[in-house]
């Protein structure tokens, strides 16, 4: 796979203008709600809530969404889905060009232990866009503002968030700030890398995000683990959000939520902006069709 083609020719034109939340009636569900308003207010965009249910308690969830949806000024009316299959549901509800979809998670032992359980594996692996990851130790902020700390590691599949995170810049008004940790002769994907082979592919990048208007800054941090300065990272900036991939295992359709990735959702004071290698820069492709 060649790197991803971020100029600016090719950027297409992915204005937000739905945030959905699907909630289950737990508080922890309901913390995806502040980075889901903060998003939604920089894009002026509509914030739909929703809920799936296969059993007869529609009512009640109805009525438990609009409750919400009232307290917090929701401009969508909110959906509740009967059907038996939750993350198709979901994804389905989500998978719009228009569209972020915006969980709430643990962030321990991969997306499995997502407040949904392992409806949020399925959901990620269903769509075909990125899902914004709410962990544990997201702060509470009033406003997007900060940097989009895009974590590289060499690989081209790494890259595929390069396309989402450019529009996020973009829409709004946000700095690029582009890392690789070196962690030896490996990158944690299994590509040889050096500290000048880090530094010369992000400035690769950064020359192709000045090329579309943007700003990048970039570096290259030497460590032996990569999740560690990333978290540290993303407290300095500080970051508004985390843009990064995770990776499909080759026996499975499931998404497999690497140890990296797994850290940041957990440990991020911010959301983490989570895609799969290459559907990233496949549906933001569709989006400028």
């Amino acid at each position: 796979m060649p790197p991803v083609d971020t100029t600016a020719g090719d950027r297409p034109d992915t204005a937000l203008r739905r945030v959905i939340v699907p909630l289950d009636g737990s508080e922890l569900a309901e913390r995806a709600l502040g980075p889901a308003r903060e998003v939604a207010a920089a894009a002026h965009a509509e914030i739909a809530l929703m809920t799936v249910t296969a059993d007869s308690r529609y009512e009640e969830r109805l009525s438990y969404l609009k409750e919400l949806a009232g307290r917090i000024t929701a401009t969508r009316p909110a959906a509740v889905v009967r059907a038996p299959d939750p993350a198709r549901s979901i994804a389905g509800f989500a998978d719009h060009d228009d569209a972020l979809l915006v969980m709430s998670t643990h962030g321990r032992g991969g997306l499995r232990r997502a407040v949904l359980g392992s409806v949020a594996a399925e959901t990620v692996g269903m769509l075909s866009r990125p899902v914004l990851l709410v962990g544990p130790r997201c702060q509470a902020s009033e406003e997007l503002a900060g940097r989009v700390l895009v974590c590289l590691d060499g690989s081209p599949g790494a890259e595929s968030i390069l396309v989402p995170a450019s529009v996020w810049c973009h829409q709004f008004e946000l700095q690029p700030w582009l890392v690789t940790v070196v962690t030896g002769p490996r990158s944690p994907s299994g590509t040889p890398l050096t500290e000048e082979d880090a530094a010369a592919n992000l400035e690769r990048i950064a020359a192709r995000l000045r090329d579309e208007g943007l700003h990048p800054g970039h570096e290259v941090v030497c460590h032996d683990s990569a999740a560690g300065p990333l978290v540290a990272l993303a407290m300095g900036l500080p970051a508004a959000i985390v843009a990064l991939t995770t990776h499909r295992r080759a026996d499975t359709d499931q998404p497999a939520l690497g140890a990296t990735a797994a850290r940041m959702v957990h440990d991020a004071p911010c959301p983490v902006l989570l895609g799969q290698p290459g559907e990233c820069a496949a549906s933001a492709s569709d989006q400028g069709r």
